[in-house]
């Protein structure tokens, strides 16, 4: 109801509730680091409505499509430190599947982006109380905690290069996600590690007040459709015990 997604990993009746749920924040950065806005409060969970479900079952797959709908700010105030009070709807899909034989989870989605300084992002509840999380990367793969970030400087952002595994060493979630690369395991979360989906700023550099114009890039406010595809997997053990 209302959209939730629940996961239940066999064989071991692993159970993950709601464990997706999409967050939109005001980014005040540029084209390489996201920054936070004062005092901004993300909007998710109810605040992105299910508008439509459609169902798809053969004896080969089961595949479900939710639409959600979501009335976003148009665009981040620089001068007044908010995002602007105008809304506009953006829409996104979430095509979830499951196949025969397959231990994954599929999720391919499409986002209609039409709003400008802001960040969309997949949050992940794996519901696993873990502090560290392994990170695939161009030639290891390294693992990272969570702790110590200071909200100033480094918001916990990360990169990946297609794989991901939160494991409390029992059981694990390994995260695929092509074309994906920035993710973040949250601070004092019991197990969420959120995905960046969409990042819409208009800017190289930061300060804007004296920036010429040829530090804009307007194109990178991303107003278009955007395709992104993940899965995920739930197993015993770390990334190498589950063989992910």
């Amino acid at each position: 109801p209302g959209g939730a997604v629940d996961l239940l990993g066999k064989p071991h009746d692993w159970l993950c509730k709601d464990i997706l749920r999409l967050e939109d924040t005001a980014d005040c950065g540029n084209s390489y680091f996201h920054v936070a806005a004062p005092d901004d409060k993300p909007i998710s969970g109810a605040d992105f409505r299910l508008i439509g479900r459609t169902v798809l079952r053969t004896q080969f797959l089961q595949r479900i499509e939710l639409d959600y709908a979501a009335d976003l700010p148009e665009a981040y105030d620089f001068a007044a430190e908010r995002r602007t009070p105008e809304r506009v709807e953006n829409r996104i899909r979430l095509a979830l599947t499951l196949r025969k034989d397959t231990p994954w989870f599929e999720i391919e989605g499409v986002a209609l982006n039409r709003s400008r300084d802001h960040r969309l992002r997949l949050l992940i509840r794996a519901g696993i109380a873990s502090k560290r999380i392994q990170a695939l990367t161009p030639f290891d793969v390294v693992e990272r905690s969570n702790e110590g970030y200071s909200p100033k400087w480094d918001e916990g952002d990360r990169p990946h290069s297609g794989a991901l595994c939160l494991s409390d060493g029992r059981r694990g979630l390994s995260i695929f996600a092509e074309g994906l690369p920035e993710y973040n395991h949250l601070e004092g979360s019991d197990g969420i590690v959120a995905l960046t989906l969409v990042r819409s700023t208009g800017a190289i550099h930061n300060n804007r007040s004296v920036s010429p114009d040829h530090w804009m890039c307007p194109e990178n406010q991303c107003l278009r459709e955007i395709d992104f595809r993940l899965a995920l997997y739930p197993h015993e053990g770390d990334m190498y015990g589950g063989n992910a």
